[in-house]
């Protein structure tokens, strides 16, 4: 399942529709923030795990995480955040690497953070 339609399908659900962060409303602005504080780390990752790019991911994964924590969201809003945030970066991954998404190929291939989420 694609991310677009896992993101679709668990909007629609009880835990992140009615959920105690109205997560739904309030997810844009936490995306942004998350990107903003974590800006640096996120241009610093080497994205293949050669040369101990999956240690740095794992180290960034693990900050987000209780970033997240620290948000009061429960585990299923955690959960479509970071999937939210994933989304989020491969779309701006697209729009830097251009039109031509035959490029892309290889980055959604080699790219550890796909097989993370």
């Amino acid at each position: 399942m694609g991310l677009d339609s896992w993101l679709s399908i668990s909007g629609r659900q009880p835990e992140i529709i009615d959920g105690p962060s109205s997560l739904l409303r309030t997810l844009p602005t936490l995306i942004q923030q998350i990107m903003t504080d974590f800006h640096l780390e996120f241009c610093s990752v080497d994205r293949t795990s050669k040369e101990g790019g999956l240690r740095i991911i794992n180290t960034i994964s693990d900050s987000l995480l209780q970033y997240l924590k620290e948000q009061d969201l429960s585990d299923a809003e955690q959960l479509f955040c970071v999937v939210a945030l994933l989304r989020t970066a491969k779309m701006a991954l697209c729009i830097v690497k251009g039109t031509d998404t035959a490029r892309l190929r290889d980055v959604l291939i080699h790219d550890v953070q796909v097989y993370l989420a």
